[in-house]
């Protein structure tokens, strides 16, 4: 019976290795596609949520990588990493939720200029 369980932990040490090698060499969907399967397997797996959030922030998921950051402060509220993470992406989205409100006011600005532009094209043509 003690043999089963020390086996399973080299497994689970063998695969939380090649994660962590995965992610190395960049091979960042294969690397998600796996923590995610960790996650399935254990729902409580700290490692694998971070794993899996690292994966998504290279490939510039920032909603999943917020997510998974979430899900693994739920089983370890104290994990520093996922902290970190977390406050990194919150500033990403925050920046990114910002500029797109910049570009939707100058569409805006830029639309209301083109039809006052176009209006007035239009009127000093007429009276011509």
């Amino acid at each position: 019976m003690h043999f089963c369980v020390y086996l399973f932990v080299d497994i689970r040490s063998i695969d939380s290795l090649t994660l962590c090698f995965k992610l190395l060499l960049g091979n960042y969907g294969c690397a998600l596609s796996d923590s995610e399967e960790a996650i399935k397997l254990s729902p409580t797996n700290v490692e694998a949520y971070y794993r899996a959030a690292k994966a998504s922030y290279s490939v510039n998921k920032l909603v999943e990588v917020k997510a998974f950051c979430e899900k693994g402060l739920d089983q370890d509220p104290d994990n520093e990493e996922l902290k970190k993470l977390k406050k990194q992406i919150d500033c990403q989205i925050s920046e990114l939720q910002q500029r797109e409100a910049q570009v939707s006011k100058a569409l805006k600005t830029a639309k209301v200029m083109h039809l006052a532009y176009v209006c007035r094209i239009g009127w000093i043509g007429k009276s011509k």
